[in-house]
This record gives structure tokens, C-alpha cells and sequence, in this order.
């Protein structure tokens, strides 16, 4: 029998009951929060912020009278179309194997300076 007709054995067994040292444990449902201020009058959804737990009407902007804030702009447009910086620095590393300050192999020293070097027979 080989190794992997052994692992396929096993994987065809179901699992235990019970895993030693660990136990299963009912985790109890998180309580709804609940705003820290004790007044009859709560509207909106109760949020967290550094002075505790406030529902719209008690929540710092609107104790200050202002308006409630806007969602932010969230990523830009084209954040995951951007050009990434490494493509410039191709451009330099291109140079710098060309010049000979960057070590390289032959066939790639002989292109880096084909694509840095203009030809002189084209005139």
C-alpha cells in the first residue's frame, strides 16, 4: 500500500466526535448596542465612537448641530487600473544593465542595449 492510498483512506474516514483539547463551546449571540444616553428618544442606528455607544440624535455631529456626515469617497476610480511604479523602473534598470553598472547575462546585456542605444545606420 502506497502513501497515497493510505491518505486517501483517511480522508474517507469521517471525522471524530470529539477532537482532544479542544471543546465545543456555545458562543452566545453578540447583544445589540444600545445608546449611552438615557433619554426616551433614540432614532437611527446605534454606532460605536469615542464617547461610547450613540444612536443618530445622540452622536457627537449631531449634539455640535451639525448635519450627518457623508460616506468618504471610498478607492478612486481607477485604483486597481493604476500603473504600477515598477513598469518605470524597467526603464532605468534598462539603462543601468546597458551601461554595464548592473550585472546581467549576455543575451540580456546585448538587448538592454539594443532598447537604450539609438541605431546610427537609420538616418
Amino acid at each position: 500500500m502506497t502513501g497515497l492510498d493510505r491518505a486517501r483512506r483517511l480522508l474517507d474516514q469521517p471525522p471524530p466526535d470529539v477532537i482532544p483539547g479542544q471543546i465545543a463551546a456555545e458562543l452566545p449571540d453578540r447583544p445589540a448596542r444600545v445608546c449611552d444616553v438615557p433619554q426616551a428618544e433614540h432614532t437611527g442606528p446605534v454606532r460605536p465612537y469615542p464617547c461610547g455607544p450613540r444612536c443618530s440624535a445622540h452622536s457627537p455631529w449631531a449634539q455640535a448641530g451639525r448635519p450627518e456626515p457623508k460616506p468618504g469617497p471610498g478607492l478612486p476610480k481607477g485604483a486597481w487600473s493604476t500603473p504600477s511604479p515598477l513598469n518605470d523602473s524597467r526603464v532605468h534598470d534598462a539603462r543601468a544593465v546597458a551601461s554595464g553598472k548592473r550585472r546581467s547575462t549576455p543575451t540580456t546585456y546585448r538587448a538592454a542595449q539594443a532598447a537604450v542605444n539609438p541605431r546610427k545606420d537609420t538616418a
